[in-house]
């Protein structure tokens, strides 16, 4: 669920930049050009993402923060239809990406094949909002293309309430089997070798 909504702004945005930069005033060629600077920040930010969320072991905490910053832009591409606020228009189009939900998923796939299955349906399931954004900012919705921005806002911001759902229902789930096992630094490296053998079919498997 979580990376269905992510696809959608994801596809949402790579087809339909261009077109709702054109529409708050620009030339062709300038939207081009405008389309190039929310990547470029969108890139660097996935590099920190990744950088902190691996260093602190929290992948949630950051997908929903980065989420959050994502709605508030949605929100305000969605909110402020007055041509005298382009700037603050196009700021709203500069979201992070928050491709983290997939290294999550896979972070929590114990064993090669669970892992190839999981990242499998996850993309089959997540790229179905694709079809649904590339019907929401028609023609007749320009220039502010508030039906396909107020989605993406709703699914933006949904990403922040799944993502500390599951965030805190895998600590819960951790905490449970530290209990009842241990906490792995406590076995040595063995213990972790068994782990990654045995994938999900070894109780104690702690989430990422």
């Amino acid at each position: 669920m979580i990376h269905f909504c992510c696809n959608y702004s994801f596809a949402g945005l790579a087809n339909f930049l261009p077109t709702i930069v054109q529409n708050l005033g620009y030339s062709s060629i300038q939207s081009q050009g405008l389309t190039a600077p929310p990547y470029a920040a969108s890139f660097l930010v996935c590099l920190a993402a990744a950088f902190f969320s691996d260093k602190f072991g929290h992948r949630g905490y950051v997908i929903a923060g980065l989420s959050t910053v994502a709605g508030i832009g949605y929100l305000l591409l969605t909110i402020m239809e007055d041509q005298a606020k382009n700037k603050i228009r196009y700021l709203g189009e500069c979201s992070p990406a928050w491709q983290l939900n997939l290294t999550w998923v896979l972070n929590n796939q114990g064993g090669e094949t669970k892992r190839g299955v999981g990242l499998a349906v996850i993309a089959i399931l997540g790229q179905c909002s694709s079809f649904v954004s590339s019907t929401l900012y028609p023609k007749s919705d320009a220039p502010y293309f508030v039906k396909g921005c107020a989605t993406g806002c709703a699914l933006t911001f949904m990403i922040t309430i799944l993502s500390l759902g599951l965030h805190f229902k895998l600590a819960h789930e951790n905490r449970k089997r530290d209990r009842d096992f241990g906490l792995v630094e406590d076995h040595g490296q063995h213990w972790e070798i068994s782990i990654l053998n045995l994938g999900t079919s070894f109780d104690s498997l702690a989430n990422f």
